[in-house]
């Protein structure tokens, strides 16, 4: 009796997975793609699971497959989308092309990258027009101050040990990003650059902002793992929801001290606009229709901040490491950003402006060069609302489409010099009116990046800054050879630069 339970127990295991294999892990016949794996999909065939990057992962796959195929992130299922054709129809239909349920949601589900709908549209209204380009110039002086704390730093490690080959870049790089948006957003000095000089205070608040983005990258490399899991993950670890804890101690006190000072002053950093949209009450907002709802609860305006951190820090960081990077493999396009300062008359005393960045169009190019060469992530993606068809494939509402920025950015269809170069001169010449959608810098249609006119702003002025006073070299074949290291951006696997004062 017992022999014959275990064996229909057994059976019965066999046809449900047996049934799910077949209904939910089998590849759609009118298009190509690695057969799926149960449970797993793809990420074991194609080296996912073993550290191999996002990035060569679809390139491997759109060599093979060609421009459209499956692909399979464990038990999701994406229809992968390689021509610019195909990116302009799903970002220029937004109501078709909505956002998918996305690893965002497992740390931020109220923020601004995971919410849809009239939610959406709420806070949007509140949080897009504090990252316009009118408003965010107003932190030109922060980012100044911030870069220069970080090239004095420099200064002072090259006079104790000269010729010092520094294999710290890409920390030194969130350092002066976290300082920036610290005092962007909260009007706070973390004094992260200055790393052993920090207040209790200071040390405590970048030790929780690093366990959250470490948390995040877990979840990131984690891909494909039901988002179930991942919260539960969450939920139970007690070193991050103690990181958690300390981060809502401190957005609630910077909140009292905001409502405090907004009695008498007008709002002008990012915390004082948004505590200035909070609800004036909660509950009553609570019982309202969503399309009738105003401003933002605490616990929205919180992950919104948790939005504005991860990404604010993270991303521009990635883009500053992979800048420095290029720098020191291409001296030629360094000597030409240090030629075009000349011409506009800046020199390293010479305190930058507006107007003086809007005359570097060189550095403009490089800016997008870098954007298109190591893109800071790897893809976008959509879940349809309803039925569709792309380039002859039918798509039925609910299924999930990727587009792989990295492949487009290095089709040859679209650019007239070659895409795999480094050349930021093609922006100025051959490339210059290339097609609008084979470079997505920031993605694309209504869900790309709120921040991206701050992240511009802060790039161009760092760049700008350092180029005025430092000079980067290789520091050789075996510690700066770069590669992809996947983690919550797309960061270099190997650098190591000499860093010299001009």
């Amino acid at each position: 009796m017992l022999l014959t339970t275990i064996i229909l127990l057994l059976l019965l295991i066999f046809t449900i997975c047996f049934y799910f294999k077949r209904k939910y892990f089998t590849l759609s016949r009118s298009v190509p793609g690695l057969s799926p794996h149960f449970l797993l999909g793809n990420l074991l065939q194609t080296g996912c699971l073993t550290g191999e990057s996002y990035i060569n992962i679809q390139a491997n796959l759109k060599k093979k497959y060609g421009d459209i195929y499956q692909y399979w992130l464990g038990p999701y299922r994406y229809y992968v989308f390689n021509k610019a054709e195909h990116a302009q129809h799903v970002f220029n239909n937004k109501h078709i092309y909505d956002l998918p349920n996305l690893t965002f949601g497992t740390q931020f589900p109220l923020g601004l990258v995971s919410i849809k709908g009239a939610t959406y549209r709420r806070h949007a209204r509140i949080i897009l027009p504090m990252f316009k380009k009118a408003n965010v110039v107003q932190h030109l002086d922060i980012i100044i101050d911030c870069t220069d704390k970080l090239i004095h730093l420099w200064k002072n490690q090259n006079e104790q040990q000269e010729n010092k080959l520094n294999t710290n870049i890409i920390q030194q790089s969130k350092n002066l990003l976290l300082d920036i948006i610290s005092l962007v957003a909260f009007h706070y000095d973390l004094e992260a650059i200055e790393g052993n000089n920090q207040h209790y205070d200071s040390k405590e608040l970048i030790n929780a902002i690093n366990i959250f983005t470490d948390a995040y990258d877990t979840l990131v490399k984690s891909v494909g793992i039901p988002i179930i899991i991942m919260k539960l993950y969450l939920k139970f670890n007690k070193k991050y929801q103690h990181a958690l804890k300390i981060l809502k101690q401190y957005t609630d006190l910077i909140i009292e001290q905001e409502l405090q000072r907004q009695q008498h002053d007008k709002p002008k950093n990012v915390i004082a606009l948004l505590v200035s949209s909070l609800q004036n009450n909660e509950i009553r907002e609570r019982k309202e229709p969503e399309e009738e709802k105003q401003g933002l609860s605490r616990a929205e305006l919180f992950d919104e901040l948790l939005v504005l951190i991860l990404a604010g820090f993270a991303t521009t960081s990635t883009a500053l490491s992979w800048f420095i990077y290029f720098m020191s493999k291409h001296p030629r396009v360094q000597d030409l950003i240090k030629k075009e300062l000349r011409e506009n008359n800046i020199t390293c005393d010479t305190y930058i402006t507006i107007q003086l960045l809007d005359r570097l169009t060189y550095v403009d190019c490089v800016l997008k060069e870098l954007f298109r060469y190591a893109p800071i992530v790897n893809s976008a993606r959509r879940s349809l609302t309803q039925d569709d068809v792309i380039d002859g494939v039918q798509l039925k509402k609910g299924d999930s489409v990727l587009i792989p920025l990295y492949n487009l950015h290095m089709d040859k269809r679209y650019w007239k010099l070659n895409p795999q170069e480094f050349i930021p001169e093609r922006f100025n010449g051959e490339d210059k009116n290339h097609h609008p959608f084979a470079l997505l810098t920031f993605g694309g249609g209504h869900r790309q990046c709120a921040g991206q006119d701050l992240a511009r702003l802060e790039l161009k002025v760092i760049i700008t800054r350092l180029m005025q006073n430092v000079t980067f070299t290789d520091g050789g074949p075996d510690t700066n050879s770069g590669g992809q290291r996947q983690s919550l951006t797309n960061t270099p696997k190997h650098l190591a630069v000499y860093v010299h004062i001009d």
